[in-house]
C-alpha cells in the first residue's frame, strides 16, 4: 500500500474556508462545553440548550479573534518553514489555545487568591478548551491544504 501524498497545496479560497471552518468548529464544542456544565451543574435541558446558543454568540468572535491574533501568525510561520502536518497544527492549536487561556485563568486567580478547588476548575477548563484548539487546529490543517496527485 503507498503512503498518502503530502498535503502541500494552499489556496486563498481554501485558506479561508478552513479559518472559517475551525472558528466555527472551536466556537460550537465550546458551547457544547458550557452547556454541558450548565446541564450538569443546574440539571436542566432547556437552560442547557439556551446556554449552548448563548455560548455559541459569545465564543465565535472570540475564536475568531484568537485565529487572527494567534493562530494566523503561527500557521504563517509553519508554511513557510514547510510544515504541512494536521498533528503539528493541533499541537499548535493546542499550544496557543493553552497559553492564552492559562494566561488569563492565571490572571484571574492571582488578585483574588481563591481556594485550590476554585483554581484546579479553572485550570481543568483551560485544559479543557486547549483540547479543542488541538482540534481546531488539526481540522484547519486538514481542510487548507490540499493533498498533491500522486505520480
Amino acid at each position: 500500500m503507498r503512503p498518502s501524498p503530502p498535503l502541500v497545496r494552499l489556496t486563498p479560497g481554501s485558506a479561508i474556508a478552513a479559518g472559517l471552518l475551525s472558528v466555527t468548529a472551536g466556537a460550537g464544542l465550546t458551547a457544547v462545553l458550557f452547556s454541558s456544565i450548565v446541564l450538569v451543574t443546574r440539571g436542566g435541558a432547556p437552560m442547557a440548550v439556551a446556554t449552548f446558543f448563548l455560548a455559541m454568540g459569545f465564543a465565535w468572535p472570540i475564536w475568531l479573534i484568537g485565529l487572527a491574533i494567534f493562530g494566523a501568525p503561527c500557521w504563517w510561520l509553519m508554511h513557510r518553514s514547510g510544515v504541512r502536518s494536521p498533528w503539528i497544527g493541533g499541537l499548535a492549536g493546542a499550544g496557543l489555545t493553552f497559553m492564552a487561556t492559562g494566561a488569563y485563568v492565571a490572571r484571574l486567580s492571582a488578585p483574588a487568591s481563591p481556594g485550590p478547588s476554585d483554581t484546579l476548575g479553572a485550570w481543568l477548563f483551560a485544559i479543557a478548551l486547549a483540547a479543542i484548539g488541538g482540534g481546531t487546529g488539526w481540522l484547519l490543517i486538514r481542510i487548507a491544504y490540499t493533498r498533491e496527485a500522486a505520480r
